[in-house]
């Protein structure tokens, strides 16, 4: 079917699943592989050691005009940076996410992800990720920053929820 997900990689990308170790999904925003909402599949970039990814949005993450739906692309950006913060040893809660929308996108099509780690100060770790098209168009650019939490105080936090 056209416009199907292929999610290959690019050369230098090795697939990874960053929150292999975290209990639950191995995603929040696309577990499923045959999601009609969204997919994505995240890879080490080689050369610099960064989270990148590929997403495809399905006709269920439709805003205006058969066109990508904010919401969706803010649950993107959420679990990106904290994917990269995640990756580069960083358990964060995400304090803040600023998302710009540079651009409408359509669905149905497949789109680039890259994510950046900018700064770490003390207990706050700064990161950006950006969404682009495959001439490299910004659809979307997030910047975020989470304070960092010990794994163990998550876990815990989790437990209480669950009784």
């Amino acid at each position: 079917m056209p416009g199907e997900f292929i999610g290959a990689p690019e050369a230098g990308w090795t697939e990874i699943n960053p929150f292999a170790d975290v209990e639950g999904p191995a995603s929040f925003v696309s577990g499923e592989a045959d999601s009609r909402l969204l997919r994505v599949k995240y890879f080490l970039r080689e050369r610099d050691n960064a989270i990148v990814g590929k997403v495809w949005f399905g006709p269920r993450a439709g805003g205006p005009a058969s066109h990508i739906h904010g919401g969706a692309i803010a649950a993107v950006m959420d679990e990106a940076v904290g994917a990269a913060a995640y990756h580069a040893g960083h358990t964060i809660l995400l304090i803040r996410l600023n998302v710009n929308f540079r651009m409408m996108a359509p669905s149905m099509k497949e789109v680039m992800l890259e994510t950046e780690i900018r700064k770490v100060h003390g207990r706050k770790v700064f990161v950006f990720a950006r969404l682009h098209d495959e001439k490299g168009v910004s659809i979307a650019e997030a910047e975020g920053f989470g304070v960092k939490v010990p794994m163990e105080k998550l876990a815990l936090e989790r437990n209480k929820a669950r009784s």
